[in-house]
Order: structure tokens, then C-alpha cells, then sequence
């Protein structure tokens, strides 16, 4: 898959879905394969959800290829905030106090996400409980800015 998906738009990636010229699978592979490649810089992720993430993306592709009814983020990847609950993963929200923590239910963003047929690939770090406006936090370190490791987001 080309490098160039990386910068393109999630309308332009959606349209490229529904005509096949994109597979969930392989967007779905990229933005994970980008993620792993870049964890141990930027520090972006709290967890990463491989497999769940795969499986979706293969009923996505499944789909397209059916000619199924498509959501609007049908096949997009997308991470959702370690602020949100996501069922059966960590929910500590940047806090050692909670780092044993895991959710029983989707918050309404990432279910609303997931049901438009958006791939969720992982938690993204916070600072502890959202409070601080820089990403850092005492449960995941110091998350580094993708365009200048010398700035948090």
C-alpha cells in the first residue's frame, strides 16, 4: 500500500473503499504497521488491538465485496482516547490509580464509530484523566509530536 494513503482524506479513503481501490484489510494493515513502527518514538499508544482490529477490517472488506449498505467511516481505522471506555480493554485514563481498570461497556463515541463501520485499532495515551493540556501522563510517559520529537501533542 502506497504512502500516499497516509495523507490522504478520510473522505478521499472512503471513496476509494466503496470502489475497491482500497481494502479495509490493507488500510486497516497500514495504519497499524505505522503505529508499531513509531510506538517506541512517539509513544502514542496505550494499547494497540490487533487482532480485534483485523477482524473487523475482514468483515469491513467482506462487505464491500457483498455490496452490502456501507456506513460513513465503513473500513476507516481510528483509535479512540484512553478517556474512553472501550469493552474489554484498560480504561485508565492516564492514571496508575486505575491501570487495572477495564471496561465493561463502548463510551457512545466509540460505539457510535464502530456501528458507521469505523475500525478501532487502539487506545491513544492522555495525560492523567485529561487534565493537563500536554501528553504526558505518570501511567504512559511522555508522548513526542509526529513532526517534532521535541513537542508533545
Amino acid at each position: 500500500m502506497s504512502a500516499a494513503f497516509d495523507t490522504m482524506s478520510a473522505l478521499e479513503l472512503r471513496r476509494r473503499i466503496r470502489t475497491r481501490d482500497i481494502s479495509p484489510v490493507e488500510l486497516t494493515r497500514r495504519a497499524l504497521d505505522k503505529a508499531q513502527a513509531t510506538q517506541g518514538t512517539l509513544n502514542a499508544f496505550f494499547v494497540l488491538m490487533e487482532d480485534e482490529a483485523m477482524a473487523a477490517a475482514r468483515v469491513a472488506e467482506d462487505a464491500v465485496m457483498k455490496g452490502a449498505p456501507l456506513g460513513l467511516l465503513h473500513g476507516l481505522p481510528f483509535s479512540a482516547k484512553d478517556l474512553m471506555a472501550v469493552k474489554g480493554q484498560r480504561y485508565a485514563s492516564g492514571s496508575r490509580a486505575m491501570a487495572d481498570n477495564v471496561a465493561s461497556v463502548d463510551a457512545p463515541a466509540v460505539e457510535r464509530a464502530k456501528a458507521a463501520g469505523g475500525i478501532l485499532i487502539g487506545k491513544t495515551t492522555t495525560s492523567e484523566f485529561g487534565c493537563k493540556p500536554v501528553g504526558d501522563s505518570p501511567l504512559t510517559g511522555i508522548t513526542r509530536h509526529p513532526w517534532n520529537l521535541d513537542k508533545t501533542p
